[in-house]
C-alpha cells in the first residue's frame, strides 16, 4: 500500500505518469490517502497502451468522503485505494479504444456517465 502524506506530499511522484495530487482524496479534510500497488500497476498500464495523459477524477477516498456522495457504495473499492474513475475522451472512437483498453487492463470496469470506473477487487 502506497501512503501519501496530503498537505506533504501533493507533487511527489508516486510513479511513472502519476503524482500524489492526481490519486489523493479530493474532501480536503484528511490527513492521508491510500493506493493500492495493483491499481497503480493496472492504472500505469492502461497509459501506457493509451499513449495519452489523463487525469483519474477520483482515486482514493475516506470514509467519510465516500459516505458524502450520493450514489457512492458502501462497499466501494475507492476507500481501500483500489479503485479510479477515469474520465473518458470525448470523441467517440477514442471513448471506445479506452473502455476496451480499461476493461482488459483492470478486473473490474464498469462505464458511468462520462467516466468508467476501474478496480482491482479479487473475485
Amino acid at each position: 500500500m502506497i501512503i501519501i502524506r496530503n498537505n506533504i506530499d501533493s507533487h511527489r511522484q508516486i510513479s511513472e505518469h502519476f503524482k500524489a495530487y492526481e490519486l489523493r482524496c479530493k474532501c480536503g479534510k484528511c490527513d492521508i490517502s491510500l493506493v493500492d500497488e495493483r491499481f497503480l500497476e493496472c492504472l500505469e498500464i492502461l497509459r501506457r497502451v493509451w499513449g495519452l495523459p489523463f487525469t483519474p477524477t477520483s482515486v482514493y477516498r475516506c470514509q467519510e468522503h465516500n459516505r458524502s456522495l450520493p450514489n457512492a457504495s458502501a462497499y466501494s473499492y475507492h476507500p481501500r485505494g483500489q479503485a479510479g474513475d477515469l474520465p473518458l475522451p470525448p470523441v467517440e472512437l477514442g471513448k471506445n479504444a479506452f473502455i476496451a483498453y480499461a476493461m482488459a487492463i483492470f478486473p473490474y470496469c464498469y462505464i458511468g456517465d462520462g467516466f468508467i470506473h476501474c478496480d482491482v477487487r479479487m473475485p
